[in-house]
């Protein structure tokens, strides 16, 4: 049964565990909620279609190989293996450089400001987009420029960076350039896959292929400051130690190899752009949990086979010579048992965020453990359909406790629940999704009820008047000051949500009061 070692046959099988994996999921919620958050654990995205992607990848990718290895073709690109590599690693690079450069030299013209939005706001097509160099979506322009060019609607059920196709300077040269770095990387490493192909085992290609799909996907959406992206470094550096660092002898010191240029690589990038360490306490647990989840698989792996060859050896039974078996494998049991606690410990450091990215944020009243909380849970809400009146949706927030307050502008909503048992912001959402059938992107975000205060910047195409297009209250938002400066308006707003929502609130606001013109709001 040779055709079982042979990589196209295992890709094959690959193919269709993903395939019937996927197919479950569509049709079993569990299974799809578990799917989407390790998506979002690796690739920063909760949506279905980030989740086809990566399934699409998986597939395409893996049949792609299979057919270069039954053709052989790594007889014609197998010298070339090492150049592939380095050319991919430098386009990929250079795809990352560029979306920081965007971003700082956009940036350069509004300083202080570090996080920014737009919006497109119309009767057929709502959508907007924010961007921090932390989790960069200029390059999200992209999408937009490539759909353009092709004649596809994605309708708008997912960000399509076309908020920022319109506002950036040269956004149009930026996109053709991010779009050839993706094509050329994803050709790049398809010769790198054929020229080893011969020689890769299945779980090699399965970590390479992930770590790349990483890459394409934070080229475009996050950037090289995301925090996820530790995750996409490991895997990759984890490859790359298996495949060329002769000197590490065991598993244990591919792993800490790996974890070693993991970290290095964040810090680089770092030194570059002058930025914190991308890295969130679940990122980071969850790069030591793939590697002692690494360390613990081979460890047990070696110490089986360590046994069965000395069970083997001496025809023992199974009920006999078991304590000679321990001594003699203590050293293996020993590394064997500080990996799997290792792991386990590393497993309850992710699941505190992992349920969540499941199940959702359960709103909580927080008054009752703090004492600046205000009573309730706090809930955003946006992409609800603009027909939807506030009493209809009070209505069907009325199903998961007492609103205390509740302020619909436009396609966003904020409002104050006293929740009803255990209710996650998932649930909210879902139902809204179900009950009014939007046609963009709903998403709901549960918030505590501690208020912030902080200046919002508007920035104009002319001198405008910011009392015209914003209001004393809308959603979360109390403006307390307000500031003309021919281009830009400064607001001092009293605000429960987080900064991204609240940005996304006053460009609604802006829009909603009838301001027709392209508009910037930061932070």
């Amino acid at each position: 049964m040779k055709f079982i070692e042979r990589l196209d046959f295992q890709l094959i099988l690959f193919v269709l565990f993903t395939a019937i994996l996927f197919f479950f999921a569509l049709n079993f919620k569990p299974l799809l909620d578990f799917l989407y958050a390790i998506n979002k654990s690796f690739y920063s995205g909760y949506s279905l279609g980030k989740l086809i992607v990566t399934f699409s990848w998986f597939i395409l990718c893996s049949l792609i190989v299979a057919i270069g290895y039954f053709f052989k073709l790594y007889k014609i690109f197998e010298r070339f293996e090492k150049a592939f590599l380095v050319c991919f690693i430098i386009v990929i690079s250079f795809g990352f450089y560029l979306g920081a450069y965007q971003f700082i030299m956009f940036g350069v013209n509004y300083k202080p400001r570090w996080m920014f939005a737009s919006i497109v706001y119309e009767p057929n097509y709502k959508n907007w987009e924010a961007s921090k160099l932390y989790h960069n979506h200029f390059p999200k322009a992209t999408l937009y420029y490539a759909s353009r060019l092709l004649g596809i609607d994605f309708g708008q059920k997912f960000d399509d960076g076309r908020p920022w196709f319109e506002v950036l300077p040269d956004a149009e040269l930026y996109s053709m350039i991010y779009l050839g770095v993706i094509l050329i990387s994803i050709i790049l490493l398809l010769k790198y896959l054929f020229a080893i192909s011969k020689t890769i085992s299945l779980f090699d290609y399965i970590i390479l292929s992930a770590a790349s799909l990483g890459f394409f996907i934070y080229i475009i959406d996050g950037g090289i400051a995301a925090a996820p992206i530790s995750s996409i470094f490991f895997l990759f550096f984890l490859f790359i130690t298996r495949r060329y660092c002769s000197f590490c002898k065991n598993h244990i010191t591919k792993a800490l190899f790996a974890l070693t240029l993991t970290f290095a690589a964040n810090y680089f990038s770092v030194a570059i752009f002058d930025y914190y360490v991308p890295v969130s306490n679940f990122q980071l647990g969850l790069v030591f949990f793939m590697a002692f989840a690494y360390m613990a698989f081979f460890a047990a792996k070696e110490l089986f086979c360590k046994i069965r060859t000395k069970c083997e050896a001496r025809s023992i039974k199974q009920d006999s010579g078991l304590l000679d078996l321990f001594l003699e494998n203590k050293k293996e049991i020993a590394v064997f048992i500080v990996t799997f606690i290792l792991f386990y410990f590393s497993y309850l450091e992710i699941e505190k965020t992992l349920i969540p990215y499941m199940n959702g944020k359960i709103l909580v009243d927080y008054s009752k453990i703090y004492s600046d909380i205000e009573k309730g849970a706090g809930i955003f809400i946006y992409g609800l359909p603009e027909e939807v009146s506030e009493e209809a949706l009070k209505q069907e927030l009325s199903n998961f406790g007492v609103v205390m307050e509740l302020n619909k502008t436009g396609w966003t909503a904020f409002a104050k629940i006293m929740p009803n048992g255990i209710v996650t912001d998932k649930e909210v959402a879902e139902h809204l999704i179900k009950k009014f059938n939007p046609k963009t992107y709903l998403y709901a975000d549960e918030t505590a009820l501690r208020a912030t205060y902080e200046p919002i910047y508007i920035y104009w195409e002319e001198p405008t008047d910011v009392n015209k297009y914003v209001r004393d209250r809308f959603n979360d938002i109390e403006v307390i000051k307000r500031f003309n400066e021919g281009n830009r308006s400064i607001i001092l707003v009293k605000a429960y949500a987080g900064p991204t929502w609240q940005l996304l609130s006053v460009l609604t606001e802006i829009k909603e009061n009838g301001y027709k013109g392209k508009v910037i709001v930061a932070k």
